[in-house]
This record gives structure tokens, C-alpha cells and sequence, in this order.
């Protein structure tokens, strides 16, 4: 029986990417799926948006909540999922058809608490992959956690998926522009074993605007 993932994603000004986004995440491979769409009282289309991909597939959940930034869009998410596996997709993003697939695929396989994948740079409709191709690697907790000194990217949430017993009680700071390194931060520390992969299975948009440029972040 398939392992049942939640996928959240704070939702906040990108009408022009998000069913892009939405699509890509509907059309996984892997299909058992808990979607939780947070639209953080965005002052765009993407309300309209969310509800109607919601209607569309029944897997799909929808919060629509008074504006708190991004942290606080994916706390709301962390409390009502209900997955064995957590994956986090920024809404101006999109994933490849195996990005569920593969990560918990690997994670079971090989009993980790956290899998981590290489990713794509979209500009401006050119792709080019992420200068940080990594190999794949096996890591205790106190080994992941130097490498944080070492790799930026170890520090993102969305190039990952997570064991949700390893966020219990693990939210992210509210009200803060940048809020990944300490959560992520915190995971690593719960984990006893953290496997990052070669694949390219995201693709992260370069923009001057972030997903959740708001006027409390």
C-alpha cells in the first residue's frame, strides 16, 4: 500500500505561476496525495484559483487564512496534514511528474528520515541545472549538519521530503522573510538518517519577487 504524502504550499500573489504549479503536483506519478493549498489571504486571482482546483480534485484542501507571511501559511498546513511523508512546493515553482514519487521511494527503501534531491533553475523560460549536482550521499544527523556550513542548499526545504515523526511539534519562525534554515535546521537535528540524491526533481523559478512577498515579511 502506498504511503500517503502531504504536500503544502503557501500560496500568496502568483496568479501568473500558480496553476503551473498546480498542475504539476496533480499530475504526479505518485498519486496518493494530501494537496493543502494556504492561500494567505492573497490579494490576487489565486483564492479563485485555489477553490477551483479544488473542486476539480478531491485530494486537494484549501485554507484560507488572514495574511501571516510564509512561515506562518506553512504552519497552518503542518496542523491539519495528515501524511506519513511531508513534501513543501513554493507556489511560483513547479516539480517533475516523479518528484513524490522518487523522494519516498527512496525514503522507505532506505529508511531515512529525510531524503534531499537535486533541482533545476527556471529563468525566465531557460532552465539550467542547479550548480550544486550533488552525489548521492548518506549523512547521520551531526553529518548533515556540517554541511550546512558547507552547502547552502542543505538549508531548503522544498528540494526534500520528511518523515512527519520528525515534525512533531516543529513549526516554522512566524513573521520572518527567511524562515527554511532554522526548520530545516531543527529536522536534521531529529533525524538519524539523511540521504541526498542526484535527480533533478524541482524546478525553482528565479524572480525578483518572492512566493510570499507580503507586508509582514
Amino acid at each position: 500500500m502506498e504511503h500517503k504524502v502531504s504536500i503544502i504550499i503557501p500560496v500568496y500573489g502568483v496568479e501568473k505561476y500558480l496553476e503551473e504549479c498546480l498542475d504539476s503536483v496533480i499530475n504526479q506519478t505518485y498519486s496518493n496525495l494530501e494537496i493543502i493549498l494556504i492561500d494567505d489571504e492573497s490579494p490576487d486571482y489565486c483564492p479563485v484559483i485555489c477553490d477551483e482546483y479544488a473542486l476539480k480534485d478531491n485530494r486537494i484542501k484549501v485554507i484560507h487564512k488572514k495574511n501571516g507571511g510564509a512561515g506562518s501559511a506553512r504552519n497552518a498546513g503542518l496542523k491539519i496534514c495528515t501524511g506519513e511523508y511531508i513534501c513543501f512546493v513554493d507556489s511560483d515553482d513547479y516539480v517533475y511528474p516523479n518528484y513524490v514519487e522518487k523522494l519516498v521511494s527512496e525514503a522507505v527503501r532506505q529508511k531515512a528520515e529525510i531524503i534531499v534531491s537535486n533541482f533545476d533553475y527556471l529563468y525566465q523560460n531557460k532552465k539550467k541545472t542547479g550548480k550544486e549536482l550533488m552525489k548521492t550521499n548518506e549523512f547521520s544527523s551531526a553529518e548533515y549538519l556540517e554541511e550546512f556550513l558547507i552547502n547552502w542548499h542543505c538549508s531548503l526545504i522544498w528540494n526534500k521530503i520528511f518523515k512527519k515523526d520528525i515534525l512533531k511539534s516543529l513549526f516554522f519562525v512566524e513573521g520572518r522573510r527567511i524562515d527554511d534554515e532554522f526548520f530545516t535546521y531543527q529536522a536534521v537535528i531529529k533525524a538519524k538518517k539523511i540521504v541526498q540524491i542526484e535527480d533533478c526533481l524541482y524546478v525553482y523559478r528565479m524572480r525578483k519577487s518572492s512566493v510570499m512577498n507580503s507586508s509582514v515579511i
